[in-house]
This record gives structure tokens, sequence and C-alpha cells, in this order.
């Protein structure tokens, strides 16, 4: 199949998944490829739970997320202990979902030899 995009982000980690939301919400098409089966990278494999220092420093995707997170709990911002991974990924499926943003799975990058 092809695709054609604007903008292609390599790798579906939180980092990535920003980044392809963020180029989406610009207006570029965009398509986010992982080399794996699973959204979010470590915030959505087992890390959900990190220190945050002074929350004025948060803004974007970050701020954005810790958001979503407490809506999903019903709770304050700050007073979960997780999220728990399944959430964090169907935060972030959602996210892309609503930017129109095009994941393609299980396509690892390769390199072409003798040029």
């Amino acid at each position: 199949m092809t695709r054609f995009a604007d903008v292609v982000v390599y790798g579906a980690t939180s980092a990535g998944v920003a980044a392809a939301t963020a180029a989406a919400g610009a207006g570029a098409r965009v398509v986010l490829v992982e080399p794996g089966r699973h959204l979010g990278g470590m915030t959505s494999g087992g890390l959900g739970y990190t220190d945050v220092g002074d929350v004025r420093a948060l803004g974007g995707a970050a701020a954005r997320l810790r958001s979503d997170i407490a809506d999903h709990y019903g709770t304050a911002p700050g007073h979960y202990a997780g999220p728990e991974p399944h959430v964090a990924e169907a935060i972030f499926r959602r996210w892309l979902e609503q930017a129109g943003v095009d994941v393609v799975f299980d396509a690892a990058l390769t390199a072409r030899r003798g040029r």
C-alpha cells in the first residue's frame, strides 16, 4: 500500500506520538511508523508514574497527557499512581485518531545497499 505524507515520524514512543499529533495539528499529512505493535514507549510499557517536580514546567503534550490521565481516573492531575499501560496506550491511540494520523505497525526501517 502506498501512503503519501508531508511528515513521517519513526517510533511511536510518547515523543513520537507527540510529534505526529503536533505535525497533524499544524496541517500536515502524517504517517507514524512503529516497528512494534504498541503506542507510547515506556509510558505505556510500565513506566507510567514519574516525578514531575514543578508542574508549572509542564506544557504541550506532557500537560495534556497528565490531564487526560486524571480525567480517565476521575481525579485531579497528579493524584494517581499510574497510568496503567493500557490506559496510556488508549489515550495515545485516541490522540492519533482525532488528529488523523495514519499509524503503521510492524514496520521496521531497512537500508538499501549497493548505491
